[in-house]
């Protein structure tokens, strides 16, 4: 448990390399980029210390003779030891992972703004109820973008009109499927200003390459003017 705890706890320091991991633009990427990071350190600590100890018998107990060398057996407090610790390890790790979950999950009572976002074959519509902004593809390979303001929750009611979609965004490590039928809903909260590439990662049929989105993070001061000048407007 202490190695784990170790781990993640270090995995807040910007010290540690991502392992191949983007650097993410949410609060929840935030936590599962760090959850990666402590999972890889300590992953890489444990093979250090167990080929450490392969190596050391190699060379410590090599064959010098025909003689037997001393075993160990039945050692309890070593079996123990030995038992004890992977255990705690493993339950370190479900510990923090259910915390990430719970912080990515983490729906808040009041978002600063709620878009619904639908997708169908071979596009993507997101609408602002609240300021009736619609913004969709309008043609085949057109990528419409959805526009959000950082430092803020914003709620996702994410739809699907025919056929299984998935909502995913590299740059916020985040994906979640849209199913007909159902209304998957889930927060996000971007940390700093830029456009995002977004994609549907579920194959949907023929043009499934079409359905390409950008999601552009921009101040909640840039945002307000963005609601004022767009408010009724709908692109279809």
């Amino acid at each position: 448990m202490a190695l784990s705890a170790l781990a993640i706890g270090l995995s807040a320091c910007n010290g540690l390399p991502s392992y191949g991991s983007r650097h993410p633009a949410t609060t929840q990427g935030n936590s599962m980029f760090n959850l990666w990071q402590g999972s890889m350190t300590l992953g890489l600590a444990i093979g250090i210390f167990v080929w450490g100890l392969i190596l050391y018998s190699v060379f410590k107990f090599r064959k010098k003779g025909n003689s037997i060398p001393s075993q160990t057996q039945y050692h309890v407090p070593l079996e123990i030891t030995y038992t004890v610790i992977p255990i705690l390890i493993v339950i370190g790790l479900f510990y923090f992972t259910i915390q990430s979950e719970h912080k990515v999950d983490k729906i808040v009572p009041n978002p600063a703004v709620k878009v619904t976002v639908t997708a169908f074959q071979w596009g993507w519509k997101f609408n602002y109820p609240k300021q009736n902004i619609t913004i969709a593809t309008t043609n085949p390979g057109s990528r419409p973008t959805l526009v959000i303001p950082t430092k803020v929750p914003v709620r996702i009611n994410l739809v699907s009109s025919d056929v299984i979609h998935s909502f995913y965004v590299p740059k916020f490590l985040f994906k979640r499927q849209a199913i007909p039928g159902v209304k998957n809903t889930f927060d996000f909260n971007a940390t700093k200003p830029g456009t995002y590439l977004g994609e549907c990662s579920e194959f949907c049929g023929l043009h499934h390459d079409n359905m390409l989105f950008y999601v552009k993070a921009i101040t909640p001061a840039a945002f307000k003017v963005w609601l004022a000048s767009n408010h009724g407007k709908a692109t279809a």
